[in-house]
């Protein structure tokens, strides 16, 4: 029998054999001790997870994921139940380990604190965002392998190590970020040629470093974006700058993203986190100080405060910022807007308040390529965002309009915890109408596009008082719908677009021949280009100024833009 057709029986036979012989005990197939073996807390984990994907595979998804609560319970460790593993898995200690893997190969061992998954939100569990691991491998406590990077046969993570690259066979990966730093020697592979490619590794690391940091003496731009990890706008910004040739990163403005870190940030309520953020800001300093970052972008920033930015300005970095928030709803940026080079932002009160740039939101390529003729709507209306603030409300007067009008409503509703959206329920009772409708597993860029593609009307609502023009706004016009949104804002947009615009009050005193006016479908390259994330990052580039210092100069700005 192949391991591929394994049973759960002879699988679990092989965790425990492989147990014994990394703990050296003697496999004894009866008695007590097998018993006790069976139900010790580093096997019980296993079997529990071996129950959860037998039962996801099988077809029962509820058993399965009951039987993964109780080992995040019970154990402290969280295994996604279509995570596949294959036998002779072993965990030393379990407590804090998050396994989110496409797949991890025979024979195992992963301490506590590991986790193997995305490097964002991801709750659609894309198999291209998560890693695949070979067999043989021993990831070390408090490890990190994040991406959709391949992890080799006979790897070995140092313990605190933050992988998001591939690791080839018969590695040893350390450090922050993990790179190789030796191979494993086997019995056919020579110690001389082993130890001078590791010589020849090292010499080429340390050439590589000092030309690096020549390139930024000589004018090389490197920039660091950071913000919140909000639906991944924050990585396609970046995207689009290294696109363009220029060196740029993201990170995470928050130490954490749990839900009550979001909450405690949100509220003001930092100071139950002071430590850890100090600690946490601290080491990102040195960081963005040892990568030779020689600007900082940030956006829509909440949890940045005055001494960060300030002893970032200290170490010889430009700071910028750009906000997608009205100070109405972010006000923090206000205490270091003095120290800032470049500062823009969506919303003309701000920019006109405290001289910032004006530059609006855009809508990425995605939203482009999903444009469809006009006879291809399936939808009359749909609607897809967070049920934040008052929402609910309108979505629940579009539902009433819909069924007056004898038009078909698509909405897909998002909200990043079930029980909390349950507590805004007690404030908003309109809320409790979206309750069985809400999903805590957010949408893809490309399934949402084609939502917009589909619909002949798209409902957009922005924050209350806030003029900017959302996001939202700019991917529907982008995919060839027309937009019904409560943001008088919505004005200032080409005239172009006009003709596709219904800007309103109240929902129920939207006129339904006006609405019938409007005309969806292509729009000009001139208008495209308005409501692309290039034009987008052609303004970002002019109030931070690296045009000049290093696009402009290098040639690499395309003819596109």
């Amino acid at each position: 029998m192949t391991k591929e057709k394994l049973g759960l029986r002879e699988t679990l036979a092989l965790d425990i054999i492989q147990q014994n012989k990394l703990l050296g005990v003697k496999s004894d197939s009866s008695g007590f001790k097998f018993w006790i073996r069976i139900f010790s807390p580093r096997f019980l984990p296993v079997l529990l997870y071996r129950l959860s994907y037998k039962s996801q595979v099988s077809g029962y998804s509820v058993f399965a994921r009951i039987f993964s609560v109780i080992n995040f319970l019970l154990f402290g460790i969280e295994i996604a139940t279509v995570c596949k593993i294959g036998p002779g898995l072993f965990f030393p200690h379990t407590h804090g380990t998050v396994i989110g893997a496409v797949s991890i190969g025979n024979n195992a061992v992963i301490y506590q604190g590991v986790t193997l998954g995305a490097k964002d939100l991801d709750f659609t569990y894309d198999e291209l965002h998560r890693p695949c691991v070979g067999h043989n491998v021993m990831i070390g406590a408090g490890a990190k392998v994040l991406g959709g990077l391949s992890l080799g046969n006979n790897v070995s993570v140092a313990a605190n190590s933050v992988l998001l690259v591939n690791a080839p066979d018969n590695s040893v990966v350390a450090g922050v970020p993990a790179k190789v730093v030796s191979f494993k020697v086997l019995d056919n592979q020579s110690v001389e040629w082993y130890r001078f490619f590791f010589v020849f590794f090292i010499l080429f690391e340390l050439v590589k470093k000092i030309v690096d940091v020549y390139m930024v003496k000589v004018g090389e731009v490197k920039v660091a974006l950071i913000g919140p990890s909000f639906f991944s706008y924050v990585q396609s910004i970046r995207d689009e700058f290294v696109r363009r040739g220029l060196k740029s990163d993201y990170f995470d403005e928050r130490h954490s993203n749990t839900i009550f870190s979001k909450i405690c940030y949100r509220f003001g309520l930092s100071f139950l986190y002071s430590k850890k953020k100090s600690e946490y800001f601290d080491a990102l300093i040195s960081r963005l100080i040892a990568g030779a970052y020689t600007d900082v972008l940030l956006v829509d920033v909440e949890v940045v405060d005055k001494p960060f930015v300030a002893s970032l300005v200290q170490n010889g970095m430009k700071v910028h910022i750009y906000m997608w928030d009205s100070s109405h709803n972010k006000s923090g940026f206000l205490k270091f807007i003095s120290l800032l080079s470049g500062k823009g932002s969506f919303e003309p009160e701000d920019c006109a308040k405290y001289g910032m740039s004006y530059i609006p939101l855009f809508a990425e390529d995605v939203f482009a390529s999903a444009l469809l003729p006009a006879n291809c709507r399936k939808f009359d209306f749909s609607f897809c965002g967070t049920l934040h603030s008052n929402r609910g409300y309108f979505v629940n007067e579009l539902r009433k309009f819909c069924v007056s009008m004898g038009l078909t409503f698509e909405e897909w509703l998002f909200f990043h915890s079930k029980w909390l959206f349950g507590v805004t329920c007690i404030f908003r009772p309109v809320n409790l109408r979206s309750f069985f409708k809400v999903s805590e597993k957010g949408f893809s860029k490309t399934d949402v596009a084609k939502l917009f593609a589909e619909s002949k009307y798209v409902l957009d609502i922005p924050h209350s008082g806030q003029r900017g023009l959302t996001a939202r706004t700019f991917e529907v016009l982008r995919a060839g719908s027309c937009l019904v949104t409560s943001n008088q804002g919505a004005d200032d947009l080409p005239l172009e677009l006009a003709s596709r615009i219904l800007v309103f009050d109240e929902i129920k005193n939207i006129d339904y021949a006006e609405l019938q006016k409007l005309e969806g479908g292509p729009i000009s390259a001139s208008t495209d280009y308005y409501l692309s994330i290039g034009r987008f990052v052609d303004q970002l580039v002019e109030i931070m100024g690296v045009g000049e210092r290093y696009l402009i100069s290098n040639n690499v700005l395309d003819d596109k833009y």
